[in-house]
């Protein structure tokens, strides 16, 4: 099992010893993957899924994030004139997120364990956390976002150590609440992430442009172009 991270690897690895498909363990290794490097994927992202099958047919699912259906060029002009700051920083800037949606049409369609088993290790892993030692790379974009992090108080809660500052390597990032929202996507779908209190309290807080206006995660399928 390859894995931009060993916690990641480890996890599908675990996932494929249990008797998981290679989508349970892809699944297992991407969740785990999410929580050790926070600022480049996870649950507010989405991505991209190439299964090759047994039968030598190919899968594609698509499950990139999609711009809210509210959401108009006015939205990011400022005095009359389009404002790029506005695409790059701040609640205009996020757009519906696409993996969880994307996580449960993989598992529905390849998976073999209960979504649970496969999403443990990474339900562990937020919940138990690990030290920035263990993960460089965070390490490395916490140092550059400080001030970003340090504006927000549930993020500075996890990601900074007392007083706002950088934390050293042996600090501990435990993200609980990112533990217990795994679990609701193992226990209950996709949909409560796009309906309901976690999604209200996404979209409430960076701003209202997509209340009434998610339509719900989307995913894609599609046929695998042949080629060379």
């Amino acid at each position: 099992m390859a894995s931009e991270h060993p916690a990641a690897a480890a996890a599908g690895a675990e996932i494929l010893r249990a008797g998981g498909t290679v989508v349970d363990a892809a699944i297992a290794a991407a969740a785990a993957v999410c929580v050790v490097h926070p600022s480049s994927c996870g649950l507010g992202g989405g991505g991209f899924a190439l299964v090759h099958r047994a039968d030598d047919r190919d899968f594609a699912l698509d499950y990139r994030e999609v711009a809210p259906a509210g959401a108009t060029p006015e939205h990011f002009r400022a005095e009359g004139k389009p404002e790029p700051a506005l695409l790059h920083r701040g609640g205009l800037a996020v757009g519906v997120p696409g993996e969880a949606a994307g996580v449960v049409a993989l598992h529905r369609r390849f998976g073999r364990l209960p979504l649970a088993r496969v999403l443990a290790p990474a339900i562990q892993l937020a919940r138990e956390g690990f030290t920035l030692a263990e993960a460089p790379h965070l390490a490395r974009e916490i140092e550059h976002g400080k001030d970003l992090l340090a504006g927000d108080p549930d993020l500075r809660s996890v990601f900074l150590a007392g007083g706002g500052s950088t934390p050293g390597p042996d600090f501990r990032i435990v993200q609980a609440d990112l533990a217990r929202t795994l679990e609701a996507l193992a226990a209950y779908g996709a949909r409560p992430f796009y309906r309901g209190p976690r999604a209200a309290g996404c979209w409430t807080r960076p701003t209202s442009l997509a209340t009434g206006h998610t339509g719900g995660g989307r995913s894609r399928a599609r046929s695998a172009a042949g080629g060379s």
